[in-house]
């Protein structure tokens, strides 16, 4: 399925404002003043940040959640589960931590996923977009933006390198550029 983004602005984000905006997250959920037991970290982009956000909050148990959704830049696919927690959420109180929620599905997915029945169920994303269906309990930021986190730099240029041979091809071909 195709997603149009528009004209939407590519914001390449650093290790620095990284922390700066996973501290911003950590407040919000401190605020809550609930006791996370366990950490589910949605792989791959969760992996970071509910790292940092497990050492933030001085939890030690991270489980993860494999989903694979994304093929290609503004390509969607269908949502594959790659990996389940290998532990019972029975009774615990869990943090679903993501790097973003843009169409709100992996979110959708990760909630419905878990095994067992946890006592609270939170979400926390860094990012979020204005049009997610799910939109997570804690976040730092709202954006429309397309967002490149550090630990995606070399995949985006790839992905980007791609999209740009395609459109100057067509360009060649006297086709449409878009």
């Amino acid at each position: 399925m195709e997603i149009n983004r528009g004209d939407a602005k590519i914001r390449t984000i650093t290790w620095d404002c990284l922390q700066e905006l996973t501290t911003k997250l950590v407040s919000k959920i401190t605020a809550d003043q609930i006791r996370f037991d366990v950490i589910v970290a949605i792989s791959r982009g969760g992996l970071i940040p509910g790292r940092m956000v497990a050492d933030s909050l001085g939890i030690r148990e991270i489980q993860v959640l494999g989903i694979k959704y994304y093929s290609n830049l503004n390509q969607l696919s269908q949502a594959v589960l790659l990996q389940r927690p290998n532990s019972d959420m029975t009774g615990k109180r869990v943090l679903i931590v993501d790097d973003i929620s843009d169409s709100g599905k992996t979110l959708e997915i990760a909630q419905r996923e878990l095994p067992g029945t946890p006592a609270v169920l939170k979400s926390a994303t860094i990012f979020t977009k204005p049009w997610s269906t799910v939109m997570p309990d804690y976040f730092a930021e709202i954006t429309e933006d397309w967002i490149v986190f550090p630990w995606e730099q070399n995949e985006f240029r790839a992905v980007l390198s791609s999209v740009t041979a395609v459109h100057e091809q067509r360009q060649r071909d006297g086709g449409e550029a878009n």
